[in-house]
């Protein structure tokens, strides 16, 4: 997806040469707010991440429900259940984290906000009495989701689907043919780069033939 920064130079470019100014200012202004941060995974989940350090929960829900509606929904309805037990396990990451930099309010906050919509489910139900525990990384219902372990392969999972998500998405024909043509002028300087090291190998083959040739003439001389 490196390309797309790319193509969106070039785009620029071509609406400065064709003079659609206000096109140019509006692509750059929507640029700098791109949401899908030109694909990169590492962007995204930064972005989330944010959210949750700074314990904007309306900010996190809305980005995630944001790639869920931009990229999620594509995705073949068996993956539904995988993008649902992302999005739980996000929500949680938010909640042990609030907790170990001792923000209970906001865990509280979140249960105020959003209690009614996750009362009555069975993944929920102990999370309730979350606020109220006094060390609940020691509790056993809550202790494996302070661990650094799965916080990592959380982030990790995450990071993957994602990647995942975006190899299989279909690109527009501009980007396409960026993609060809920066493959192929990779190609191009492989090879001029091979000719070079094919050239370098004749000249020292050449200079060793003549060195040997060289030694033999010598050692004829000797001889006489």
């Amino acid at each position: 997806m490196n390309s797309l920064y790319q193509v969106d130079e070039l785009v620029k470019e071509y609406l400065l040469f064709r003079g659609f100014t206000n096109t140019y200012r509006a692509l750059e202004n929507e640029s700098r707010g791109d949401k899908d941060k030109g694909f990169q995974v590492d962007k995204i989940l930064e972005e989330l991440l944010g959210y949750i350090f700074n314990s904007d929960i309306h900010r996190l829900i809305d980005y995630y429900r944001y790639l869920d509606l931009r990229f999620f929904t594509r995705l073949d309805s068996r993956f539904q259940r995988t993008v649902n037990k992302f999005e739980l396990c996000l929500l949680r990451h938010y909640l042990v984290y609030a907790i170990q930099h001792k923000r209970r309010d906001k865990v509280i906050e979140f249960f105020d906000v959003f209690g009614a919509d996750l009362h009555g489910k069975p993944e929920w139900s102990h999370w309730f009495a979350l606020p109220y525990v006094k060390n609940p990384a020691a509790d056993p219902t809550f202790e494996t989701f302070f661990t650094k372990q799965w916080t990592d392969n959380y982030m990790i999972s995450l990071h993957n689907f994602l990647a995942t998500t975006f190899q299989h998405m279909p690109l527009p024909a501009l980007v396409t043919l960026n993609m060809d043509r920066v493959q192929r002028k990779a190609q191009q300087t492989e090879i001029e780069n091979m000719k070079v090291t094919i050239d370098n190998l004749k000249a020292t083959a050449e200079a060793r033939e003549n060195e040997i040739a060289k030694l033999k003439h010598e050692k004829l001389l000797d001889e006489k």
